[in-house]
């Protein structure tokens, strides 16, 4: 039933939003003056970044976009949990998609997107770049630090645990890049939408595999049969758990984007069959992330797990709350305010395309709902995942409504309307 009322509420939202053509294309049409018989001048020539405003905000034409992106991940947990309810998305097919994403699908689209967006840029351009996953090591540390506080008023350590997991990492991967491509369709800057959140995973995937995993689980024990490891064991260790295959993903395209003759042989040299073999796994990264959060949600707990999940009948509603009104509030605001001190210390660079598609990313990324991919570390520890994937479902469901009106938000004040 809760997947059928999922897929309802996605088709309903893209019924609504169906009927107007790409944003792209919209004010592709405006710049012509021809927008609802309207006269508009032209929204290219721009020469200061947008004031804020609530009926830019509320623009129809940004929002019923913005409604279409949503309707699309709804949909597509609601395809996931009917097809779980019949048994076809089993949870053994659930564990062998988690191990896929974390091994093979992630570190695969990582290695494509950052080696072709290295390729693509010019020197000069390069170090513009960094501040993607710079800023990303910052909103990592303020969700953190937010949810030291927010954590401290839940006394069931799953919950605790669960809640600071909500609050420190937020869906830095698959959301960013459905809603850049429904919004940004047909126009160039989805490609450079696509290269920015690559970028962000620079430093948002390691320290969601080392961090994330210790939040959930703790700290992993030090002793083997009694005995402490040597230093040797703890730095060997300590470099396992952080070259995880999604870094060891990124790092390999860092290094064929950074070296033009090693990177030649993979794109259009010899080796392009293993580049186009890993684009065309990478493909599968965002379907198999969101199979993994339905097929965690619909599927029945085992008896081990039930003893330590938290019993839906019992579950407070406080964490859900909690998580809303900080990723939803708090955290838009805190994203907002590092922006403004990005653009005053002008690291963000000159009112440009590119710097206008790094603003909206990063507002974005304050914005976006908790990592689905919680749900997959978990399932690779063999941690019970249906507590967690049920507090994620609730508030990706009830996200519909505020992630309408921030897509709306981060595109009117990023500046993206002024180069589309």
């Amino acid at each position: 039933m809760r997947s059928r009322l999922i897929i309802l509420l996605g088709c309903f939202c893209f019924a609504k939003a169906f009927t107007a053509p790409t944003l792209h294309r919209r004010i592709e049409k405006r710049s012509r003056g021809t927008l609802y018989d309207k006269k508009f001048i032209s929204a290219r020539v721009v020469n200061a970044r947008p004031a804020l405003t609530l009926s830019a905000a509320l623009n129809p034409v940004v929002v019923k976009a913005s409604l279409s992106a949503t309707a699309q991940l709804l949909s597509a947990l609601g395809i996931g949990g009917m097809l779980a309810k019949r048994n076809i998305l089993d949870k053994n097919a659930v564990k062998a998609l988690s191990k896929l994403t974390y091994h093979i699908f992630q570190p695969t689209f990582l290695f494509v997107s950052v080696a072709r967006t290295l390729r693509s840029v010019s020197d000069a351009q390069k170090p513009s770049l960094w501040i993607m996953p710079i800023a990303g090591i910052v909103q990592i540390a303020i969700g953190a630090t937010l949810a030291m506080v927010t954590s401290r008023f839940f006394r069931d350590d799953t919950t605790r645990r669960h809640v600071q997991m909500c609050t420190t990492f937020a869906n830095a991967g698959p959301l960013p890049l459905i809603f850049s491509a429904a919004l940004l369709e047909g126009s160039p800057l989805a490609g450079m939408a696509a290269a920015a959140v690559s970028f962000y995973l620079l430093a948002w995937s390691p320290l969601f595999w080392t961090f994330g995993k210790i939040i959930l689980s703790g700290p992993s024990s030090n002793t083997v049969n009694g005995a402490s490891d040597s230093p040797l064991q703890k730095v060997v260790s300590g470099l396992k758990q952080f070259l995880s295959p999604p870094v060891i993903g990124s790092l390999i395209g860092m290094l064929l984007g950074s070296v033009p003759r090693l990177g030649n042989l993979f794109f259009g040299g010899v080796l392009q069959p293993v580049t186009g073999a890993c684009q065309t796994l990478g493909t599968a990264y965002l379907p198999a992330v969101m199979l993994v959060l339905a097929g965690s949600l619909v599927l029945p707990q085992d008896d081990s797990e039930q003893s330590t999940a938290i019993s839906s009948k019992k579950s407070s509603p406080w964490p859900f709350v909690t998580l809303f009104a900080t990723r939803f509030m708090v955290m838009p605001l805190l994203a907002h305010t590092m922006c403004r001190l990005l653009i005053g210390a002008g690291l963000l660079g000159e009112h440009s395309a590119r710097s206008a598609i790094f603003h909206f990313i990063l507002l974005l990324q304050g914005c976006t709902p908790p990592a689905q991919n919680a749900v997959v570390l978990l399932q690779l520890a063999g941690l019970p995942a249906q507590g967690m994937a049920k507090l994620l479902t609730g508030l990706y469901v009830a996200s519909v409504v505020p992630m309408t009106l921030l897509l709306s938000w981060c595109l009117s004040t990023s500046g993206v309307l002024a180069f589309l």
